[in-house]
C-alpha cells in the first residue's frame, strides 16, 4: 500500500497504482478539491481501480483547517512556505480564496479503519512537512514505512533531521543518491528508510 500525500493532479498516483498492481493500493490525499477531481479522472483515464480516494490535507492534527486556494504551487496551509524563509515567501502568499479542508496527521490516517498501512509514504505537502513530520510517532515506530519526502523550506529540512534522529531512520538524497550524515546537508528530496532496512 503506497499514500500518496499532495497528489496534484495524480501523476504519481498513477505510477503508484501500475507499480501496486491489483493485489496492492493507492490511498490519493489531497486537499485541494479541484486537484483531486482531476486526479479522479487521470486515474479513470488510466483504468485504475486500486486507488482510494481521501479528501484531507496532511499535517498537525487539528481537524479543520483554512486551505488557501490558489492557482500556484505556493504553500497553501497557515503557517507554511515554500523557499529560503518566509519574508522572501510572503510577497507572493495569496489568500483571495479561502475554504476550510479536514487536516490530520499521519498517526491519524495510520489510526483510521479506513485506511490501510502503508508500505510507502509520499510527501509532497508544499511546507507543511514540518508538521507532518512531528506527528508520525505511531507510523514510524510501528508501521516503519518508507518515506519519500519533498522538502520546501529550512524549517522542513531541519524537522527531517530530528525525525530521522528521533526515529532511527537514515536518510538518502534522491538528487545525489548520497546517505546524509549531517544536518547542513539536508534538503530537496529524500528518501527516508527505517535504519535497519537494505536501503543503507
Amino acid at each position: 500500500t503506497i499514500w500518496d500525500c499532495g497528489t496534484y493532479v495524480g501523476y504519481y498516483t498513477v505510477i503508484f497504482s501500475k507499480l501496486a498492481g491489483q493485489t496492492g493500493k493507492v490511498v490519493a490525499l489531497e486537499p485541494d478539491p479541484h486537484n483531486l477531481e482531476r486526479t479522479k479522472a487521470n486515474v479513470a483515464l488510466n483504468g485504475l481501480n486500486n486507488v482510494q480516494f481521501v479528501h484531507a490535507a496532511i499535517g498537525a492534527p487539528i481537524g479543520i483547517t483554512d486551505f488557501v486556494v490558489s492557482g500556484n504551487t505556493n504553500s497553501h496551509l497557515p503557517g507554511g512556505y515554500t523557499g529560503k524563509d518566509y519574508q522572501q515567501y510572503a510577497p507572493i502568499e495569496r489568500h483571495n480564496e479561502t475554504i476550510q479542508v479536514r487536516c490530520m496527521s499521519l498517526d491519524e490516517a495510520y489510526a483510521s479503519p479506513q485506511i490501510p498501512s502503508p508500505s510507502l509514504v509520499k510527501l509532497d505537502i508544499e511546507g507543511a512537512e514540518k508538521e507532518a513530520l512531528n506527528h508520525l510517532q505511531h507510523l514510524a515506530q510501528i508501521c516503519r514505512p518508507l518515506i519519500v519526502l519533498e522538502l520546501h523550506n529550512p524549517e522542513c529540512d531541519a524537522a527531517a533531521w530530528e525525525f530521522a534522529v528521533r526515529e532511527n531512520y537514515t536518510l538518502r538524497s534522491l538528487n545525489t543518491g548520497s546517505v546524509i550524515q549531517n544536518r547542513d546537508d539536508v534538503n530537496g528530496t529524500l528518501l527516508c528508510f527505517p535504519s535497519s532496512s537494505p536501503f543503507g
